[in-house]
C-alpha cells in the first residue's frame, strides 16, 4: 500500500468516525428527551392514582411517590432523589391550601430539550408551565415563545402546574 492510499484510508475512516459520533450525540439527546416525557407522564399517572379518592393533593411529594412505590425504583437515585435524564432534580409539591393542584419542577434542562418539551403534548393534567423566573404560560407553547422562554445558554428549570 502506498502512502497516498494509506492517507486516503485514514481520511475515509476519520469521516466515518465523525459521522458516528454526531449520530450518537443526536440519538442520545433524543433518548433523554423521550425519557423526560415518559417521566412526566408516569408522575402524572402516579399522583392521579394515589390521590384519586382524596379531596386535594395535600402532602404530595417525591418522598410520598417513593415510599408508596407509585413509581419504579429505577426513577430514584441512591439518595432517594428523583432525577431527570440530565441529572437535574425533580420536585413535586402541593399547591397552597386548599391544594386543588400540584406542581412538578424539573431542573437542569438544556435549552434545546426545553423547547421540545414546551411545544409537545404535556398530557391532559398540565394547566400551565413556567420556565425559570418567566410568567406561567398555557401549554403547548409556540416554537417562538418556547425559544424565548428557554433561552440559549445554561440550563433551565421547568415547572408544570397540574390540576
Amino acid at each position: 500500500m502506498s502512502l497516498i492510499e494509506a492517507s486516503m484510508v485514514l481520511a475515509l475512516s476519520a469521516v466515518v468516525v465523525a459521522g458516528a459520533v454526531a449520530f450518537y450525540g443526536t440519538a442520545s439527546d433524543n433518548s433523554k428527551l423521550q425519557r423526560a416525557q415518559q417521566q412526566l407522564a408516569a408522575i402524572q399517572s402516579a399522583v392521579a392514582s394515589l390521590y384519586a379518592n382524596q379531596s386535594d393533593y395535600t402532602g404530595v411529594s417525591v418522598e410520598i411517590l417513593k415510599d408508596s412505590k407509585a413509581l419504579p425504583d429505577s426513577y430514584f437515585n441512591s439518595d432517594k432523589k428523583l432525577l431527570n435524564p440530565w441529572q437535574g432534580d425533580i420536585t413535586v409539591q402541593a399547591d397552597k391550601s386548599p391544594s386543588r393542584g400540584y406542581s412538578l419542577t424539573s431542573s437542569g434542562v438544556p435549552p434545546s430539550a426545553c423547547v421540545k418539551l414546551l411545544t409537545g403534548d404535556p398530557g391532559t393534567l398540565v394547566n400551565t408551565v413556567k420556565v425559570g423566573q418567566n410568567e406561567p404560560q398555557k401549554m403547548p407553547l409556540s416554537v417562538e415563545t418556547a425559544n424565548t422562554q428557554c433561552g440559549n445558554d445554561g440550563s433551565v428549570s421547568i415547572t408544570y402546574a397540574m390540576f
